[in-house]
């Protein structure tokens, strides 16, 4: 079970055998922390951080946040065997998640790369558009869409009123990648906008359509223009 790469295979197998149900009983920590490393690889250590964030206290104070943007970087805890079961269980999750993301993002990549193609009235090469991800590609991928989260998580649970602060904590914590890095994350962003925006806005219109009577409705009455 230790070379399992999803949680999809280990579901399989274990409803295939009861041995290995027994085996992962037994030794559960092991084998989901092994499941974690396998489906992150190289970008393990980004994961940690993200799941990491995850379990701070909410809200998170501000001396604490500013703690972890510091010192996350030399922080060499995911090198443990073994973690807490809640901790590889939110590692697990993440990376199940991460890999639908990566598939999406990578096919939403192309499709604009083709519409840029067309617009610009370039030729592009086939045999590139249609090539599958290589594991360097994966990890790229991977890696923005971690960090991306942990920024993500962190300012929403800041404890800080101050716009400012939100404003210098993500500084610090961008500042701490190489400035490709940091555009990687920028893409991820910009992916995350395109994908849900239109989601938000048709939501919102629903919601003050079916229901006039609603404060949404009326605050957007109220003002001028709407």
């Amino acid at each position: 079970m230790r070379h399992l790469k999803s949680g999809q295979m280990l579901y399989s197998l274990l409803r295939a055998s009861p041995r290995f149900y027994q085996d992962l009983l037994i030794r559960k920590e092991y084998f989901l922390a092994e499941l974690a490393r396998k489906q992150f690889a190289a970008t393990f250590g980004n994961a940690w951080d993200a799941v990491k964030v995850s379990q701070l206290p909410r809200p998170i104070p501000t001396e604490i946040a500013n703690h972890f943007v510091g010192t996350f970087t030399d922080d060499h805890s995911h090198q443990q065997p073994i973690f807490p079961l809640a901790t590889s269980i939110a590692l697990c999750s993440l990376g199940a998640t991460v890999r639908r993301f990566v598939d999406d993002f990578w096919a939403d990549c192309l499709e604009n790369l083709k519409r840029l193609g067309r617009l610009a009235g370039f030729r592009q090469d086939p045999a590139v558009l249609d090539s599958p991800l290589s594991a360097v590609d994966v990890g790229r991928i991977q890696r923005a869409l971690c960090r991306f989260a942990t920024l993500a998580c962190l300012l929403k649970a800041l404890n800080d009123s101050d716009r400012f602060g939100y404003w210098r904590l993500g500084h610090c914590f961008l500042t701490s990648f190489n400035e490709d890095e940091v555009e990687e994350t920028g893409c991820i962003r910009d992916y995350l906008m395109r994908k849900f925006w239109g989601v938000f806005e048709t939501i919102e219109d629903d919601a003050m359509q079916s229901d006039k009577s609603s404060l949404l409705w009326r605050m957007a009455r109220a003002v001028p223009g709407c």
